[in-house]
């Protein structure tokens, strides 16, 4: 991006956002920090016409293989954190199990682990307890444009001195850090080949 495009950011922000996004794409040395990814992108979704033209990125179905290790209170709790944090990006990502996934233009299958690790605390002054969640996609496949991406994966844990808070902040964790690493497949799938303007 130049010091020409600037004045574009006040003039037309969501022309400036796809610029930003597209750059992010496009260029492998570029390394924006994913906050600053997800707010334009957020800006993008909220404009209507852009959120028109990208009908076959709006809706993904993720689908959780059993795993041993994951409970099923922990299995329902990561599919539900996940598709919420889909959500804060402008993407559906209904129940499983309906028709809205059956339909949905993106698949994801992502295989879960989970993990009890070895607390910094466990001794006379009591006990921590640390646990921590995986979760690994496998591959996402985008239906509409018949392509597929390169899976991922991405973990997260947390200590507490209650069980539950650790599994609960484990699981919101994880669930932020695969939102964003899908952002960033999903801004490669839709905007590598955007035409950046020259300086």
């Amino acid at each position: 991006m130049s010091l020409q495009q600037l004045p574009l950011k006040k003039e037309n922000p969501v022309a400036f956002s796809k610029i930003i996004v597209a750059s992010a794409a496009q260029s492998s040395n570029t390394r924006m920090p994913v906050e600053v990814l997800r707010e334009h992108w957020q800006l993008l979704m909220e404009d209507t016409e852009t959120r028109g033209n990208m009908a076959d990125i709006r809706t993904v179905a993720v689908r959780f293989l059993p795993e041993s290790s994951v409970s099923e209170d922990a299995m329902t709790q990561l599919d539900d954190h996940v598709r919420r944090r889909l959500a804060d990006l402008g993407i559906k990502a209904p129940p499983p199990d309906s028709q809205d996934a059956s339909e949905a233009q993106i698949v994801i299958q992502v295989s879960p682990l989970f993990e009890t690790l070895e607390p910094t605390v466990n001794d006379e002054r009591g006990r921590l307890h640390k646990v921590g969640f995986q979760l690994k996609a496998n591959s996402i496949r985008f239906k509409a444009r018949n392509t597929r991406s390169g899976g991922f994966r991405v973990g997260h844990a947390h200590e507490d001195a209650h069980e539950s808070v650790a599994v609960d902040e484990a699981v919101e964790g994880v669930s932020i850090k695969f939102a964003n690493a899908f952002l960033t497949i999903l801004v490669r799938e839709t905007f590598s080949g955007y035409p950046i303007p020259e300086p």
